[in-house]
């Protein structure tokens, strides 16, 4: 497999997994301005 896309792969996995911990209870939509 591309590292580059693995490495993109890891940020998209991350990005997800800080955002349902930051939303909680599905409360993404009005706190996470990107």
């Amino acid at each position: 497999m591309n590292p580059i896309i693995q490495f993109f792969k890891f940020i998209y996995l991350s990005i997800k997994i800080m955002l349902v911990v930051a939303g909680g209870h599905g409360g993404t939509r009005e706190n996470v301005k990107l």
